[in-house]
């Protein structure tokens, strides 16, 4: 009888997952093309008027010249010349502008003593405000002139003989030192601190003034000297260098160098001086924006400028779309074709989630005028595609610990090498390198970028392949052996080795991956220790208790006291897996707390700090740029249940909604239902992960498969937790959907490492040793990682199923300065300059103010004729005024506000529909009255 030929398992299911998943992602595809194209509907008509310039497009210097003189924008013509004669000057044939804020970016900033010279009276005006943000202000106003033709003598160091701390520094250009600059202390004292005038009337004050100081005194009650103000300068050596010596202890002061034609940074300072300080100013020639803040903003509201045509827009819309579908179906075709025992739900997977990236970058984006991000994110999915492609011609079942590519060939001798250190070593390296050579956001002190791309990526990745090694090659001693001496002889090199690495995380100041490491890290120790029950057990009672208490030390203190009762009492081994994770959870939310820590590492404490306030209280905190979070919430809020709709949403008002809260930019369009569907398909990701490293019955692909799975899902909980306010931010990207070519790239090269190793399948005995070394920890690994995504969807649902209190809740936080200020939703500003404000009347039907300057032009003559004077209609229209008010300052209203416990009827000299105080009800406006 004939031997029948083996059954070929078919990818059927891959197939209609693919085909189901490709027709939702298309029709959604369609639907943001339609709603885009309503944003171009005026866009022919208005280049052709010469109102809109493609800064892209030939003689673009000259076209925006025509513009702004067309439109009025500025009524000196030198102002608008200047504006030309730069843009000629900087923008050469075949430079680019991807973005149109890219025409005030440092590229196109002004030497501000040129734009004085040859500006306009605008440019003079704005540089003169300029100059008073340098310390050309007040007293110090007539220095400028003073400085550039009779500079006083001053020396580089000033004596000021009231206590025994010195404040140093020095100023320098490029690394060279930078003489002859004039340097201005001043004391700061707080306001409780400072004399009234009527207590300052009522004692008696004297100054002692020298050159290089001014000191004021006042006597107290007890007739005893108080310093009241002190003013000093100084003069920098050939060295560069200053000194301020013999300073009172304890008081505040700000140090800010002053030279005509030059700037130095913001100025530098000391709270409380217990100690000789020093700093470091880096000279710069002082330059302006080419437009100011409010010019561009007229512009860019009015859509002024765009960087390509609707056409362009078009087309690579579509070959963003198809190339998208095809990469998929490339991917598809070969695994039917080569690999068809490879898993058939990871690629469906990655196309869903990649798929609502895509739909969410173009959403995001202004077609015209933004940054084409998705056309950037294309470039990285096809390497992305044709990496998972490549890895596909591997036989990964014969990548062992023993292995030569694993041991990265030079090692191939070291039996040691099986541990997997040239990894970590390589790891070590790249950090090292980006300690030297990274760089990062302006001002930020954090170093994420090496040769362009995001070292955090390759290294967390890096690590889990190290750690994947290690695991493999000592588990068995980890997990048997019952001495805590023993097992810390094999695991502590793995620990020492994460624990080199979070330090250098630390120093670069990226937080987030060091994170996403650590918790990876004890995970998979935990597999290996046979204990991620145990561990998971009083990771839970913490948090129990924490929230029952509300006092960390305190459920810290019983969490531990309760794990070593286990110990005792029980005879149960050690859980290292327990107090690493705890000794983790516990410094992160006492860090804070640990004395001198932020004097060693002042930026990372700082950074955890400020992020941990944000997540105690999202609407109450003192942090600048606190609303982060409230931001998030409010899209949420904002999509309810089901979404505003793809592309209908207000998303590009996140701060970081590319980035770091693109989960909330997915909620305000898709919905509850598009974040739970997000965190559904995260969870399959981490199962299938986990699945495909059981199958395989070899501990060191294993390790790497659930390695890269934990490690994915870890950081999408930290950011997805992060960005809804349920943990605090930690600054990783969302893996598959945030904008970053290194983190695409890098997440589709594991998905294909895992289609790939999902084709290796164990014998019965490998089966039976997987078995009964890891079912233990992946039921309730399984099952921990979905009570996380529970409790995620849980907390979606408190801000998009009773969505009214939080879409019009404001969040009080600090602004640069540090002051307080509410921050509201934008949301709400944008819809009410879409509802146009409507025209007032007097009784006699004459206009008193509208938003339609058209209505003035038709009552021209009634208005002259009841007392209106000069007012001049076309001024105003040129100023871009939203109302206009004929009567201007002869009109006032008399105004009744109702407000929640008291009444205030009182008549007001304002305009009318001047805008309310946002604590007031309502207000009633009685009979206007013409002056």
């Amino acid at each position: 009888m004939a031997q029948e030929n083996p059954k070929v398992p078919g990818r059927r299911m891959e197939r209609l997952f693919l085909l189901l998943t490709g027709i939702l992602l298309a029709v959604l595809f369609v639907k943001l093309f339609g709603v885009l194209q309503l944003k171009f509907t005026d866009v022919d008509k208005r280049l052709k008027d010469g109102t809109i310039v493609n800064l892209n497009s030939p003689n673009t210097a000259q076209n925006v010249k025509a513009l702004l003189k067309k439109g009025y924008y500025f009524d000196d013509p030198r102002d608008v010349d200047y504006i030309e004669s730069v843009i000629a000057s900087r923008k050469t044939t075949g430079d680019l502008v991807d973005n149109t804020g890219e025409l005030n970016k440092r590229k196109y900033y002004v030497n501000a003593d040129e734009a004085f010279e040859k500006g306009g009276e605008t440019f003079k005006k704005r540089v003169l405000t300029s100059r008073t943000l340098l310390g050309y202000t007040g007293d110090d106003s007539i220095r400028f002139e003073q400085e550039l033709k009779n500079p006083p003598a001053l020396g580089a160091q000033t004596d000021l003989n009231l206590g025994e701390y010195s404040i140093k520094g020095i100023i320098a250009h490029k690394g060279e030192p930078v003489p002859g600059v004039l340097v201005k202390l001043t004391m700061i004292l707080p306001r409780d601190s400072i004399f009234s005038d009527e207590e300052t009337g009522a004692k008696t004050s004297f100054s002692e003034n020298a050159s290089s100081y001014k000191k004021l005194y006042v006597l107290n009650d007890q007739k005893k000297k108080v310093l009241q103000s002190l003013t000093a300068f100084a003069r920098t050596d050939e060295q560069g260098r200053f000194v301020f010596a013999k300073l009172p202890t304890g008081k505040a002061f700000s140090v800010l160098p002053m030279q005509p034609g030059f700037e130095f940074g913001r100025s530098q300072g000391v709270d409380e001086l217990d100690k000789d300080v020093s700093f470091k100013f880096s000279q710069a020639p002082h330059s302006i924006k080419l437009l100011s803040t409010r010019d561009f903003n007229i512009l860019k509201k009015e859509g002024a400028f765009i960087v390509r045509y609707q056409e362009e827009f078009n087309m690579w819309y579509w070959i963003i779309a198809g190339s998208f579908f095809a990469g998929f179906i490339i991917v598809h075709l070969l695994l039917s074709a080569r690999y068809p025992d490879a898993d058939q739900i990871i690629l469906p997977l990655i196309m869903m989630l990649t798929g609502i990236s895509f739909l969410t970058l173009l959403s995001l984006q202004d077609p015209l005028r933004d940054r084409f991000l998705a056309k950037d994110t294309l470039v990285y999915l096809g390497i992305g595609m044709a990496g998972i492609c490549i890895i596909q011609l591997f036989n990964l079942r014969r990548l062992n610990p023993d292995s030569g590519f694993y041991r990265l060939l030079v090692f191939k001798w070291s039996r040691s090498a099986a541990n997997g250190w040239p990894w970590a070593i390589v790891a070590m390296g790249i950090l090292f390198s980006t300690i030297l050579f990274g760089t990062g956001p302006e001002g930020s002190g954090v170093k994420v970028n090496l040769l362009g791309f995001q070292p955090s990526e390759i290294v967390k990745y890096l690590i889990v392949i190290f750690l994947a090694g290690f695991f493999a090659t000592n588990e068995k001693f980890i997990s048997q052996y019952a001495s805590w001496s023993k097992r810390w002889s094999f695991f502590s090199f793995a620990l020492i080795a994460t624990i080199i690495t979070l330090l250098l995380f630390l120093v670069l100041g990226d937080l987030g991956p060091a994170m996403v490491i650590c918790f990876t890290f004890i995970i998979l120790f935990s597999f290996s220790r046979g204990d991620f029950l145990y561990m998971a057990g009083f990771v839970v009672l913490f948090v129990l208790t924490t929230w029952f208490f509300d006092n960390i030390w305190l459920s810290a203190g019983i969490t531990f006291f309760s794990l070593g009762s286990v110990v005792f009492f029980r005879r149960r081994r050690l859980s290292e897996s327990a107090i690493m994770a705890l000794v983790v959870i516990t410094a992160f939310l006492t860090i804070d707390k640990i004395p001198g820590l932020d004097k060693i590492i002042p930026g990372p404490v700082e950074r955890l700090v400020e992020r941990k306030a944000i997540w105690q209280d999202a609407w109450n905190n003192e942090v600048y740029g606190g609303d982060q979070v409230a931001n998030g919430l409010w899209a949420m809020a904002s999509g309810g249940v089901s979404g505003q709709g793809v592309g209908q949403g207000f998303a590009k008002t996140i701060p970081e909604a590319h980035t770091d809260m693109i989960l909330p930019s997915i909620g305000e369009e898709f919905g509850w239902a598009g974040m739970a569907a997000v965190f559904i398909l995260f969870l399959l990701y981490l199962h299938r992960s986990i699945i495909i490293g059981r199958q395989t019955g070899m501990p060191l692909l294993f390790y790497l498969s659930a390695g890269i799975g934990v490690c994915t899902f870890v950081q999408f909980l930290l950011i997805a937790g992060g960005s809804i306010g349920a943990l605090p931010l930690s600054g990783v990207s969302l893996p598959f959907e945030s904008y970053g070519g290194s983190s695409l790239v890098i997440n589709l090269l594991a998905a294909g490492f895992l289609l790939s190793v999902s084709s290796v399948r164990g014998t019965a005995v490998q089966m039976d040793y997987i078995t009964k070394q890891q079912d233990k920890n992946l039921v309730p690994a399984l099952a921990a990682a979905l009570a996380g995504v529970v409790l995620l969807v849980v907390n979606v649902s408190r801000y998009t199923t009773d969505n009214k209190q939080w879409v019009v809740k404001p969040a009080l936080v600090a602004d640069k300065s540090g002051l307080r200020m509410f921050s509201y939703n934008p949301r709400i500003a944008i819809l009410m300059n879409r509802l146009q404000a409507g025209t007032i009347y007097d009784r006699n039907g004459l206009i008193l103010a509208t938003s339609k300057p058209e209505l003035i032009e038709k009552q021209k003559n009634k208005l002259s004729a009841s007392g209106m004077l000069h007012y001049d209609l076309d001024s105003a229209m040129h100023k871009r005024l939203d109302r206009f008010y004929p009567f201007e300052e002869q009109t006032f209203f008399g105004r009744a506000i109702k407000t929640p416990g008291y009444l205030m009827a009182a008549p007001t000299v304002i305009l009318p529909s001047m805008s309310m105080p946002p604590n007031f009800a309502g207000f009633i406006c009685l009979s206007p009255i013409i002056m």
